[in-house]
């Protein structure tokens, strides 16, 4: 009766599970109600959230398919038995990764940004194909990627703390994990009878893929219960994906009727499951390895159409970008960037100015810079501080020179090209650079005009990637000073911000120019509708953006929020060990944004980072930071 009861139940869940097929293909705004129910009902307490099998899609590219590009094609029906037995072999372990990827990695993966990235990569597709590394195209929805992520690992504490307190039983862990087998053996032998497998590894032309992908016939038991919402008809999906399941069966019947019999669609036809795992025993080695095929860079799944950016717009923002970069500095940030230049000597290709100093155009009080790197191991220092950069970056250092007779100070952060082009771009979940770099950034020093070309872009990417972040948080009438204020202040509060209240107001009305001409152009660039409206000699904006998005726009700034100030202390210990005078510049900052000043103890010098900790506690107390 159990193992009936069992079995009965891993139907069901297989029922249910596959569902997630049809939620990567359909990602219409009315879809988003099912979406979230599916991901509470199932794809939480299954470790399976909708986002882990969006590399689907790469199995629908017409030059992924069939190669190692996609990961779910593995030459089982050219090669021996074995291959097949292997892969069956990996079902039980299928859960344990599941809960290793969300109960270590994904905690790790938030204290330690730069694994993100690798744990998005390599352990976050639902695949069969173990060579298959998913490529994370600028589009992917980060913010929505770490709210399931973060969901999946408090559900699974939760039943750890059940298991622990005696709530539930371990016999009901067994009995899950059974059921959690069943189900995923269930699916990866419906697998097995959806195509020949029997591409060697190169690229297949339209038709082959189409003669590839098998049609099962008949109405069997076995047929319905392996095959649910229409995957029987996969040679036809492969046709049309985004053709709704229920719709598959008469669209079948009318092809099979007019089509010819020498059609490569009919060729696919098979009225038995077992046709199918025939082919698995042909005894023919996969003669291209996974690992010696080159694989493509970049992302080169054709984009959903709401994504697609307008070339036209990115050349004019970029070109806004330049004009405003190339304008002239003081002469005393000039010499603080020469001073840099010096320091950095074949390690850096460009610096670049921002903060309020470029804004302004003064080299009063402290100027705030940026070393553009090609590498971080050619940079001078030990091991220990090459390791610092990496793993938090950027990190900053200060710089004092004379110049006129003056005394010159800069603060300068020092930062690879590519953490600076990755952390400008939407795959970037936390503000620190997309949000410094879409404001006004003058472009000091560039070593040869191709590393300006690459700087140009980034910044661009910073204005986009801000504007489309701040959008759901917008009311749906706004106009462009409206944008920045808000975004800033929800940036600001990713970190332990000094500002005033009203700086921030103050810092969009002094380039009011350039914010305006920049949010006009970057709307066309951004995935939602927004359409212009001039009002008053004023551009008001009129966006129509669903309330699930916002919704889910809400949850991910609070969680920006919380994992941005967690970082900005992280950052705030680093620079005690990378900044001269770390302790005094970090209170002076404090007093000269906020005007609360607080006088030394007597203990400072004996106790420094004990008196330091105490003086935050505070200034915090105070207001003096947020």
């Amino acid at each position: 009766m159990q193992i009936g009861a069992g079995l009965l139940s891993g139907l069901a869940l297989f029922r249910v599970g596959i569902f997630i097929h049809e939620l990567v293909h359909r990602e219409e705004p009315s879809m988003v109600g099912f979406h979230i129910v599916w991901n509470l009902m199932f794809g939480i307490p299954f470790l399976l959230h909708s986002l882990l099998y969006r590399s689907h899609l790469d199995h629908h590219h017409p030059r992924k398919f069939g190669t190692p590009a996609e990961g779910e094609y593995l030459p089982l029906g050219s090669s021996p038995i074995r291959e097949t037995l292997l892969y069956l072999a990996q079902i039980p372990a299928v859960p344990l990764l599941a809960a290793f990827r969300f109960l270590i990695l994904v905690p790790l993966s938030f204290l330690y940004p730069p694994s993100r990235r690798w744990v998005l990569e390599s352990w976050s597709s639902y695949t069969i194909n173990p060579y298959y590394r998913r490529v994370i195209p600028s589009t992917e929805p980060l913010g929505l990627w770490a709210i399931l992520d973060l969901a999946c690992l408090l559900w699974l504490m939760i039943v750890i703390g059940l298991i622990l307190t005696g709530v539930v039983a371990w016999t009901t862990v067994g009995l899950i994990y059974g059921l959690s087998i069943c189900t995923i053996a269930l699916n990866w032998v419906r697998t097995l009878a959806a195509h020949r497998f029997m591409n060697t590894g190169g690229n297949m032309t339209y038709v082959e893929q189409i003669e590839d992908s098998l049609t099962i016939e008949g109405r069997s038991l076995l047929t319905l219960l392996l095959f649910p919402i229409g995957l029987r008809y996969h040679a036809l999906h492969h046709l049309f994906p985004l053709m709704p399941y229920h719709s598959m069966g008469e669209a079948h019947r009318r092809l099979m009727t007019a089509l010819p019999d020498d059609s490569p669609y009919k060729k696919g036809s098979s009225p038995v499951c077992a046709r199918r795992s025939a082919n698995c025993c042909e005894a023919q080695k996969w003669q291209a390895r996974p690992d010696t095929i080159r694989w493509k860079s970049g992302d080169t799944r054709k984009p959903r159409p709401m994504r697609d950016k307008p070339q036209e717009a990115w050349r004019q923002l970029t070109s806004i970008i330049e004009q405003e970069s190339r304008r002239p500095v003081t002469p005393g940030t000039q010499a603080l960037a020469d001073a840099l230049i010096k320091r950095y000597e074949g390690v850096a290709s460009a610096v670049l100015a921002y903060g309020s100093c470029f804004r302004n155009r003064t080299d009063e009080g402290l100027v705030d810079l940026c070393v553009v790197v090609d590498d971080y191991r050619a940079l001078p220092g030990t091991v220990w501080q090459q390791w610092l950069h990496r793993v938090l970056p950027p990190t900053v250092f200060y710089l004092e020179t004379s110049h006129g007779g003056r005394s010159l100070r800069a603060k300068y952060i020092v930062i690879s090209r590519e953490d600076l082009e990755r952390g400008v771009s939407p795959r970037c979940f936390h503000s620190y650079l997309w949000a410094r770099f879409a404001q006004p950034t003058g472009v000091v020093y560039a070593r040869h005009e191709h590393d300006a070309r690459r700087i140009y872009p980034a910044l661009a990417r910073a204005v986009v990637t801000f504007v489309d972040r701040v959008l759901p948080m917008l009311p749906s009438s706004f106009d462009a000073r409206e944008l920045w204020q808000r975004g800033l202040r929800l940036t600001y509060g990713t970190e332990l911000r000094p500002e005033r209240t009203d700086a921030v107001a103050r810092l969009v009305d002094a380039s009011r120019e350039y914010y305006e001409q920049v949010t006009r152009i970057a709307m066309g660039c951004t995935p939602f509708d927004v359409r212009p409206v001039e009002e008053d000699r004023t551009t008001r904006y009129h966006a129509a953006i669903p309330f699930a998005d916002r919704f889910i726009a809400g949850l991910v700034w609070r969680i920006r929020t919380i994992h941005g100030k967690f970082l900005n202390v992280l950052r705030l210990l680093k620079g005690l060990l990378t900044f001269k005078s770390g302790r005094d510049y970090i209170l002076w900052k404090i007093e000269r944004h906020s005007g609360i000043r607080i006088e030394m103890p007597p203990y400072y010098e004996r106790y420094p980072w004990f008196a330091t900790a105490l003086i935050l506690g505070r200034l915090y107390r105070r207001g003096a930071f947020r």
